[in-house]
């Protein structure tokens, strides 16, 4: 199986990334699923990633509000990658609380360098907020675009190629498709893998 540059592919990750090339990805940029069932993600990635990250290569995980972090953290400690922060999001929300407790009003990801020679844009760092709602139009794990945006300009310069082997909905791709990055995408849920086939076939 040939993977190419700008799709999506209906496969289970752990296949996908034996298909990818050593020292090709600019950076990787997903959302796993952070439940007990989803683990194994972060297992996957703590497998493969190093190996197809470029030298400057980056890798971004969300963890959803961390409440699986004890466990995540040691999974990733032997992909050989260096941990450099928590990463957290706010999202557009009045109020931090409500009557079941705390509300989906942030995120954490985990960002990991493959060396010490990364892209990071500083000043954009600085300048944008990166706030975001969440807008689950297409599918009920869907992430703003914008959010990605943010994340793709900090890390990667145009013509890079940026991964999300877990890729859901599609809005990594989307996001790299609007800032002339390259693309791929991997997904083994058959609905999601339609989705963002459709929305990649869609005007942006």
């Amino acid at each position: 199986m040939e993977i190419k540059d700008n799709d999506v592919y209906y496969i289970d990750a752990r296949e996908g990334f034996k298909f990818l090339k050593s020292n090709s990805v600019d950076l990787i940029l997903t959302d796993p699923v952070y439940n007990y069932e989803g683990l194994i993600t972060y297992k996957i990635l703590s497998d493969n990633a190093r190996r197809v990250l470029k030298s400057s290569g980056v890798m971004i995980a969300e963890v959803g509000r961390g409440f699986f972090l004890p466990h995540i953290f040691p999974l990733l400690d032997s992909s050989g990658l260096f941990f450099n922060g928590i990463l957290l999001h706010f999202l557009d929300s009045k109020r931090f609380f409500n009557k079941q407790g705390l509300k989906d009003s942030f995120f954490l990801s985990l960002l990991y360098f493959k060396n010490r020679d990364y892209i990071f844009d500083y000043d954009l760092v600085y300048s944008v907020k990166g706030k975001s709602s969440l807008n689950k139009n297409f599918y009920h794990w869907q992430k703003d675009i914008d959010m990605y945006e943010y994340y793709i300009k900090c890390f990667t310069n145009e013509g890079d190629l940026v991964l999300d082997p877990f890729c859901g909905s599609g809005s990594v791709l989307l996001a790299c498709k609007r800032l002339n990055r390259r693309y791929i995408g991997f997904d083994f849920n058959k609905d999601a893998f339609l989705i963002t086939k459709s929305r990649l076939s869609q005007h942006l």
